[in-house]
C-alpha cells in the first residue's frame, strides 16, 4: 500500500464479494474526509517487459466512490526517473460512483531505458473499490496505448483562448 495518508484507508482481501470463495482485493476509505489517495502496488524488474507494449487489466467494482479510482503503470528508469505512466484518471476512463465488475485497463509501451515496472489500482476520497483477476501482460502494438505523458500535445493550443478554457 502506498498513498499521500495511508492511514486513512484500508486495504485488504475480500473472499465475499465474488460469492465463489476467491479473493479480491479492494480499497476503502476509513472515514469521511480522507486525504489524497490509496494506491495498492506492486513493483518489478521491466527486463522481461523492455521493447514491448504491456496491459496491465484487471476486473474491477466500485461501491460509492466520491472522486475517483482506477488501474495505473508507472514504468521508471534505474535513477527512479518516470519514463511513461498511465493511469485511468481522464473523464472517459475513470471509475466513479457504483460500478458493477467490468473488465479495464491500462497500456504503455515499455521503453529500453525501464528497469521498473509499478503498477496497481488507485483511489482518491471516499469509497471502495475491488479487483481481481489481475493480468499484466505483453500485448500487440495493435492495442492503443494509454501513455498519459505520450498523449501530451507536442505544443501549446489555444493560447489566446479562443477555443475556450477545456
Amino acid at each position: 500500500m502506498s498513498g499521500a495518508v495511508p492511514e486513512d484507508y484500508e486495504v485488504g482481501i475480500d473472499f465475499e464479494i465474488l460469492q465463489t470463495g476467491r479473493a479480491c482485493a479492494f480499497i476503502r476509505s476509513k472515514h469521511q474526509s480522507p486525504a489524497e489517495y490509496a494506491s495498492l502496488l506492486q513493483t518489478i524488474r521491466a527486463d522481461a517487459y523492455r521493447g514491448a507494449r504491456v496491459e496491465l487489466s484487471a476486473m474491477v467494482k466500485a461501491r460509492e466512490v466520491a472522486s475517483w479510482a482506477g488501474l495505473w503503470i508507472r514504468i521508471d528508469d534505474a535513477t527512479d526517473r518516470t519514463l511513461a505512466f498511465g493511469n485511468m484518471y481522464n473523464a472517459e476512463r475513470r471509475i466513479s460512483g457504483t460500478v458493477n465488475w467490468q473488465r479495464r485497463s491500462v497500456v504503455l509501451d515499455v521503453p529500453e531505458a525501464g528497469a521498473y515496472l509499478n503498477f496497481g489500482l488507485v483511489m482518491q476520497r471516499t469509497g471502495q473499490v475491488w479487483m481481481y483477476d489481475v493480468r499484466l501482460e505483453a500485448v500487440s502494438d495493435d492495442v492503443p496505448v494509454t501513455d498519459f505523458l505520450a498523449m501530451l500535445p507536442l505544443h501549446p493550443t489555444n493560447l489566446d483562448f479562443e477555443d475556450g478554457t477545456n
